[in-house]
């Protein structure tokens, strides 16, 4: 009997654990634990998703982006249904009158990028208990992500 073996590119042990420690701290801050609020789904639809697209998707320069954590937790929670989320994604960031005619995007490769939140599993937070990477890193990337957002 052959033995088929998988080899995965991830490591899916460090990843739940990753995953386990965003939910944690979401739980811990309290995002998880209310309802979102109508500011948080329009902050989220109207600046998190049009702000990815303009500095990972558009930049030359793809950015790494931290959302704050009431967008971190939509942001997951759109995703956990990704075929929705992809089509909500391709259909209101990058289709056009001719790709709805034939029936597809011709920016389809570039919607599949907005799909991964990068880096995964974060969010700025003000604890440092948890972190899916450094302190010093997190720190970075959330004032780049702030100062692109002042920029808009």
């Amino acid at each position: 009997m052959d033995e088929t073996t998988l080899v995965s590119s991830v490591d899916l042990v460090a990843q739940a654990q990753k995953h386990i420690n965003f939910l944690r701290n979401l739980h811990i801050n309290g995002i998880a634990l209310s309802k979102p609020s109508h500011e948080s789904f329009r902050r989220y639809t109207d600046l998190w998703l049009p702000f990815v697209k303009k500095y990972s998707i558009n930049s030359e320069t793809p950015h790494e982006l931290i959302p704050p954590p009431d967008i971190a937790w939509l942001w997951h929670c759109h995703r956990l249904a990704p075929y929705r989320y992809a089509k909500y994604v391709e259909k209101r960031f990058f289709s056009t009158n001719d790709d709805q005619v034939n029936g597809e995007s011709s920016d389809n490769k570039k919607s599949i990028k907005i799909l991964d939140a990068s880096p995964p599993f974060t969010f700025q937070k003000k604890i440092k208990k948890f972190s899916s990477f450094s302190e010093s890193t997190h720190d970075k990337i959330c004032k780049l992500t702030i100062e692109l957002y002042h920029e808009l």
